[in-house]
């Protein structure tokens, strides 16, 4: 499994501690500390797109680039990806619309991921 932090979040390294099924390898990014970030970056995203799934951290006062990505890269691989949105947010838009900020989100995901119960339960699907 591949998890992709929140860089709104702090720690922003915590979603890979998520999970505690044995047996699954969580891979987390490594380009936030890099000291070569285009390098790692490659690397980010080569381990991402070979995971059995991904997880993405939505949270943030917008999608955070690297969960958009990610989901849009799972989408045209048929790879299945969730977002993990471990508390309500809203938008700044009229009407104030819960979490989801685009459709990209709501409608590229397989799984709104709550807790990390639901994460360890996806992973296990």
């Amino acid at each position: 499994m591949y998890a992709e932090p929140s860089p709104y979040t702090v720690p922003h390294y915590a979603l890979p501690g998520l999970t505690t099924n044995a047996g699954v390898t969580v891979l987390g990014p490594t380009r936030f500390a890099a000291a070569e970030p285009i390098a790692a970056a490659c690397h980010d995203w080569a381990a991402a797109l070979s995971s059995a799934r991904i997880v993405v951290d939505g949270s943030g006062p917008e999608t955070p680039p690297g969960a958009a990505l990610l989901i849009g890269a799972a989408c045209a691989t048929g790879r299945p990806v969730a977002a993990y949105l471990p508390r309500s947010t809203y938008t700044h838009a009229a009407g104030r619309e819960p979490n989801h900020r685009n459709l990209m989100v709501q409608y590229g995901v397989e799984a709104t991921l709550r807790s990390a119960d639901e994460v360890t339960t996806w992973i296990s699907g």
